[in-house]
């Protein structure tokens, strides 16, 4: 009985340390001005072509304009920012050379109404559960690294 208490306290403690060297996937993180809400991604495969959807808030609470000029994502090969025209179900693909900006005390909204963020040829052998993560380089904020969460 007494090694079945022992084993079960072994148990414990190594979920309890694994638990604390896990990375926690927050649902806003704050960088400065700025406020990021849960990156997560949704999959998409077909005809051996892999796309992953990036969803995320980038909200600055600051006065003054911040702009993303750059992502580098680490789980895919290539990736484009398409922004919506008017009421219109049209978009059109955002160059990034000059940034995108984010008004102080505004928000963007990567997501199927504003801006689509697609992800585009996923490195091969990478499991859902695998980090997903992309740095969003920003003018004033600099280089933000996210873990994207998958969604199923």
């Amino acid at each position: 009985m007494k090694k079945l208490k022992n084993y079960r306290l072994k148990i414990l403690s190594f979920l309890v340390f694994i638990l604390f060297l896990s990375p926690i996937n927050a649902h806003e993180e704050q960088h400065g001005s700025l406020i990021i809400y849960h990156p997560y991604l949704i999959k998409e495969t077909e005809q051996e072509v892999s796309r992953s959807y990036g969803f995320l808030t980038i909200e600055n609470i600051g006065e003054d304009s911040e702009y993303l000029m750059n992502i580098i994502p680490k789980f895919s090969l290539s990736f484009e920012i398409w922004k919506r025209k008017g009421a219109s179900e049209n978009y059109i693909k955002v160059d990034l050379n000059e940034g995108l900006e984010i008004s102080g005390g505004e928000a963007i909204y990567f997501d199927e109404d504003t801006f689509k963020l697609i992800f585009f040829n996923e490195k091969k052998g990478l499991e859902w559960l695998d980090p997903h993560l992309a740095k969003f380089i920003f003018k004033k904020a600099g280089n933000i690294e996210l873990d994207f969460e998958v969604e199923q």
